[in-house]
C-alpha cells in the first residue's frame, strides 16, 4: 500500500466536493453521479450509503460494477476508513451454486459483476412471491456500461429497476458517444420520466439521422436537433450532480502527442484494396453493414502491423505484415525518462509486444487477483520498464499511479470509454501524489489509415462530453442560485 494510504481516514478527511457529493445521494432518491475520476466517487457513494443503513432509511443495498471493483475495489475502499469499515459486503460471483449461496448472506452490501447481472435478476424474480425483494437501493459502477438500450443487461434491468426505491449511477463518461446514450442510464433512475419510457420517441424528439460521410469517413448516427442538448440537459439536470477534476483539483497537465508512422509500399497496397472494399459495401447499404464492419477491422489490424489469413489447411491465422508501429514503440520508450505503460488491442498485437520485449509483463497473464495485485504493485514499485495493458482489462479498479506517468497507445480504439479510462489509471488526477508535473499520453498512428479516424473521433467524443458535463454544471449552479 502507497505510504500515503497506509492509515485509516475519517470523515474529516473527506474533501468538500466529496462532502457534496454525499448530500447529495443522500437527499436524492435517484441521483446519478458524472464524476471525473479522482473526485471519490466510490468513498462518496459508500459514506452516503453508511448513514442511510446506520439510520435504517435502507436495508440492503446492490452494487453491480464492474468485475475487478466488485471482486475488491469497493470492500477495500470501505475498509481505509473509520466511519465505513464496519460495512458488510457479500460478493455474488463464482459458480452459479457459490451465487445462490451468497445470496442468502444478510451482509448489508451484496455486490455482483455486471455479467452476472442477468442472472441474478431472473433468480430474484422467480423468488420474489415466496421471499420479497432483498434489496431497497441500487447502486451501479460505471453506468455506461448500460448505454446501449437493446442490450440484455438493460434489457433485463429495465422491467426490475421499480423495485429498488433508491438508485445511484456512477460514471465519469456518461456520453461517450455522444447524447443518445443518456437514454438508458437515466432511465434507471426515474423510469422514462424526464427522457421518455421509449428510445425510439427519444431519438424521434430530439435527433434527426445523419448517413455515411464517405469524405468524413463518419459512422451512420443521429444527431441532435437545433436546442436539443440544452432540453435534454435541463430535463435531467435535477438528477445529476456533475463534477470534473480541473474545478476541484490542481492538476498536472495532461500531455497528448501523435507519433505519426508511414504504411511500407507492399502493406500500404494491400489496405488501399481493403479501404475500397469497405467504401464500396458501405454506399451498397445496411445489408452489406456486417461485411463492412468486417473489412473496417481488417484495416484496423493493417494499420497494427498484422493480416488474418488462410493457411494451406484452411484454417485462419494472422501474420505479420509490417513493423512499423514497433519501430516507433522502441523509440518512444528510449526517449522516455520512465517506465512506460503499452495498450493494445487485439491478441496479435499482445503476441508481437511479448516478442519485442520479453520482460515486459501483461496484465492479461493474471488469472486471478492475487496475482494482479502482486504485478500493480510491482509496476507501483517502478519495478516494470514497460507494462502491457489491454483497455478492457484496465479500464476499472486498477491503480497504476506508482509506477509512471507515461502511457502509449500502441493500438487506437473507437471506444471512448476504454480509452478514457485507461487513461485515468495513469491520469493527471492521479498523479498529485507522486508529485509528478505532467502526464504523459502518445498515440503511434498509421498515417491516412483508420487511425486517424480513430482519433479524431476520441477528440470529438471528449469535446461532446466535457461540453455537456460543463452544461449540466452550469444549468445546475443557476437551479441552486434561484433556489
Amino acid at each position: 500500500m502507497p505510504h500515503w494510504q497506509n492509515y485509516m481516514l475519517a470523515r474529516t478527511d473527506l474533501r468538500n466536493y466529496q462532502r457534496r457529493a454525499v448530500d447529495f445521494i443522500k437527499k436524492t432518491r435517484r441521483a446519478g453521479l458524472f464524476l471525473d475520476m479522482g473526485l471519490g466517487k466510490t468513498i462518496s457513494t459508500l459514506t452516503a450509503f453508511a448513514d442511510l443503513l446506520d439510520k435504517g432509511m435502507v436495508n440492503r443495498v446492490l452494487l453491480v460494477a464492474p468485475l475487478r471493483p466488485a471482486q475488491g475495489v469497493w470492500r477495500q475502499e470501505a475498509r481505509k476508513w473509520q466511519h465505513t469499515k464496519h460495512l458488510t459486503f457479500k460478493l455474488l460471483t463464482g459458480n452459479e451454486r457459490q451465487r445462490l449461496l451468497a445470496l442468502n448472506s444478510q451482509a448489508q452490501i451484496h455486490v455482483i459483476n455486471v455479467d452476472n447481472l442477468v442472472w441474478l435478476l431472473r433468480v430474484l424474480r422467480s423468488r420474489a412471491k415466496k421471499y420479497g425483494w432483498p434489496y431497497d437501493a441500487l447502486v451501479i459502477d460505471e453506468s455506461s456500461m448500460f448505454k446501449t438500450p437493446k442490450s440484455k443487461r438493460f434489457g433485463s434491468l429495465r422491467f426490475q429497476v421499480k423495485r429498488f426505491d433508491r438508485r445511484v449511477i456512477l460514471t465519469g463518461t456518461p456520453a461517450p458517444k455522444g447524447l443518445m446514450d443518456l437514454w438508458s442510464q437515466i432511465f434507471i433512475l426515474d423510469e422514462g420520466q424526464r427522457l421518455g419510457a421509449q428510445v425510439d420517441r427519444y431519438r424521434s424528439r430530439f435527433f434527426t439521422a445523419n448517413g455515411y460521410n464517405r469524405e468524413a469517413k463518419a459512422k451512420y448516427g443521429y444527431e441532435p436537433d437545433e436546442g436539443s442538448e440544452q432540453k435534454i440537459l435541463e430535463l435531467v439536470s435535477p438528477l445529476v450532480l456533475t463534477m470534473r477534476a480541473e474545478d476541484w483539483l490542481e492538476l498536472p497537465p495532461t500531455i497528448k502527442q501523435e507519433v505519426y508512422v508511414d504504411l511500407p509500399p507492399t502493406a500500404r497496397t494491400l489496405y488501399r484494396k481493403l479501404e475500397a472494399e469497405m467504401f464500396l459495401e458501405m454506399e451498397l447499404g445496411s445489408t452489406e453493414a456486417l461485411s463492412a464492419a468486417s473489412l473496417s477491422t481488417k484495416c484496423w489490424q493493417l494499420a497494427n502491423g498484422f493480416a488474418y489469413l488462410e493457411n494451406a489447411a484452411g484454417q485462419r491465422v494472422w501474420q505479420a505484415v509490417h513493423d512499423a508501429k514497433l519501430e516507433a514503440l522502441r523509440e518512444v520508450i528510449d526517449g522516455v525518462g520512465g517506465n512506460v505503460l503499452v495498450a493494445y488491442w487485439f491478441k496479435p498485437d499482445l503476441a508481437r509486444l511479448r516478442a519485442a520485449f520479453p520482460k515486459a509483463p501483461a496484465i492479461a497473464d493474471c488469472k486471478n487477483e492475487r496475482a494482479l495485485q502482486k504485478l500493480q504493485d510491482e509496476w507501483n514499485a517502478g519495478k516494470h520498464r514497460v507494462m502491457l495493458v489491454h483497455p478492457q482489462g484496465a479500464g476499472h479498479g486498477l491503480n497504476l499511479q506508482g509506477g509512471g506517468n507515461v502511457l502509449v497507445f500502441y493500438s487506437m480504439l473507437w471506444g471512448r470509454e476504454y480509452y478514457a479510462q485507461v487513461i485515468e489509471r495513469i491520469g493527471a488526477a492521479r498523479q498529485i501524489a507522486t508529485g509528478r508535473d505532467h502526464v504523459m499520453v502518445k498515440h503511434i498512428i498509421a498515417r491516412d489509415t483508420v487511425d486517424e479516424v480513430m482519433l479524431q473521433t476520441q477528440r470529438a467524443r471528449h469535446m461532446n462530453e466535457r461540453r455537456a458535463i460543463k452544461l449540466l454544471k452550469e444549468y445546475r449552479e443557476v437551479q441552486d442560485l434561484l433556489a
